[in-house]
């Protein structure tokens, strides 16, 4: 794991302002930050499954963090549950662009997304084939 994931706000990175919404370029990845959160959910990954589901048959597809991280997972077919409005339709995050919010930062790159809480060092990493947190 890259220690930067553990630290403060990158010089290069923009603020959001009170929130921000993006879907990184492979369009499978959408996240919304907001004051005391920032959540990520794929479409597509190969994460665990939904074993919480008495019938199995869920997918866990996704990160929630606010001062530690926690797996999201939902029944199948995984579409972008619980967001207000469809994330396809957000704004796209250009690879290797990095963003703050509140106590949070999350990078796009090709190899999927990183957040982070830059008070705890508490964060995420998100893509189609890996994911972990910390």
């Amino acid at each position: 794991m890259d220690l930067r994931y553990c630290g403060g706000i990158p010089d290069d990175a923009y603020s959001g302002g009170r929130g921000e919404r993006f879907i990184t370029p492979s369009r499978n990845i959408a996240c919304l930050m907001k004051e005391a959160s920032v959540t990520c959910e794929a479409i597509e990954t190969a994460m665990i499954p939904d074993f919480q589901d008495p019938e199995g048959d869920g997918q866990c597809n996704g990160f929630r963090l606010d001062n530690a991280a926690s797996v999201l997972c939902h029944s199948e077919p995984i579409l972008w549950d619980g967001w207000d409005h469809d994330p396809g339709e957000w704004p796209e995050m250009p690879y290797g662009d990095t963003v703050f919010g509140y106590e949070h930062v999350c990078e796009v790159e090709q190899s999927g997304v990183s957040c982070w809480n830059f008070e705890t060092g508490h964060g995420f990493f998100l893509s189609r084939a890996r994911y972990a947190h910390w």
